[in-house]
């Protein structure tokens, strides 16, 4: 029996931006371990850049919180965030829960 794998990918995007974190495993991967990636892919922006997504970090990460306290979430995707007035195909950030029955957990 093939071991199961979990991914989720963490991305800030558009506007001509494209850079992420990646976080893969063979146990299901904590919401925390997803906040600090995320954190890391903050630190790593350029002050326009992050201008122009602080607030879907923001976003992006009450978001992480609450689907630990739910008890996770399987594979959905892409799941965007924005700053207010922004649309989605600019700038914004994407958490991405790729593979694995359930991440996002305590």
């Amino acid at each position: 029996m093939r071991e199961q794998e979990y991914t989720v990918r963490v991305q800030a995007q558009g506007g001509g931006l494209e850079k992420s974190e990646v976080i893969n495993r063979k146990r299901p991967i904590r919401a925390s371990e997803a906040i600090a990636a995320l954190r890391t892919l903050k630190a790593s922006l350029r002050k326009s850049e992050l201008k122009q997504r602080d607030e879907a970090f923001q976003k992006a990460e009450r978001w992480m919180g609450r689907v630990e306290a739910g008890g996770g979430i399987g594979p959905i995707g892409s799941k965007p965030f924005t700053n207010r007035g922004v649309r989605a195909k600019d700038a914004r950030v994407d958490v991405e829960i790729i593979r694995g029955p359930i991440n996002l957990v305590s």
